[in-house]
């Protein structure tokens, strides 16, 4: 299995306020595909989607890919949602409401491709809500609720990796929300925080931390005989070190 979990970053061409800046992880994704020219495919679940795919098409086609779109309004047809799952060799999962797009993928059967992708060795690359819906669930602000105080939603994604996701994890609150809601899920539960610029890459039984900031950092999260822990992951290992509680 190869996953790419991205904490978050700009795929923007035009604001000069917000640049592209994660490209190292971007030249890992298309390196994991193994070939000369992979077929990239973009999943758009609404309109703003349009508009986010022009620059992911731009940016791996400069990395030497070929770039489909499956786009929200096709997902009830199956003859092209399976062509377009059938050709890729990456599946690019982009960040947005996470609560929404696990929805639309059960709701129109899109999980089963996804997974089957997963089984035949396709790269899943996730960034933010993207990355969520590859692990057990993440900490997602899908849903904002003042009279919460800024709680975040934990919500399920496709539990194709063991473990919780919380994207942008230093530029959030969630480093502070965090602690509670690991005590709600189920014991010896780990959850990796992923600052924006930096990604959790997963390649079958090991994986790697890829950065395209010297500031970003990945932890890995959890609870120890009622202790909370937050401890820096090294930059590579065995995926059991992922879940070792010590």
């Amino acid at each position: 299995m190869k996953i790419v979990a991205i904490g978050g970053g700009n795929y923007s061409l035009d604001d000069e306020s917000k640049p592209y800046n994660v490209e190292e992880i971007n030249k890992r994704i298309v390196e994991l595909a193994n070939k000369k020219h992979p077929r990239l495919l973009n999943i758009g679940f609404n309109v703003r989607s349009d508009y986010y795919y022009s620059f992911i098409k731009k940016i791996f086609s400069n990395l030497g890919c070929q770039c489909e779109y499956l786009r929200f309004n096709e997902f009830d047809n199956t003859k092209t949602v399976e062509g377009k799952f059938k050709r890729a060799d990456i599946i690019f999962l982009p960040g947005g409401n996470t609560l929404n797009y696990m929805k639309q993928i059960r709701k129109f059967g899109l999980d089963k491709y996804i997974e089957d992708s997963a089984k035949r060795g396709i790269v899943l690359a996730g960034i933010s809500a993207g990355a969520i819906m590859c692990f057990d669930a993440g900490c997602s602000d899908s849903i904002k609720n003042e009279s919460e105080q800024g709680k975040y939603l934990k919500v399920n994604g496709l539990g194709l990796q063991r473990g919780l996701i919380a994207p942008h994890y230093t530029n959030s609150g969630r480093p502070n929300d965090l602690p509670r809601m690991l005590k709600s899920c189920k014991k010896n539960t780990v959850a990796f925080g992923i600052d924006e610029c930096a990604a959790l890459v997963i390649k079958d039984e090991t994986y790697q931390l890829v950065k395209s900031s010297s500031e970003a950092r990945v932890f890995k999260c959890y609870y120890l005989n009622g202790e909370y822990k937050s401890v820096e992951l090294e930059n590579e290992g065995e995926i059991s070190k992922l879940y070792c509680l010590n």
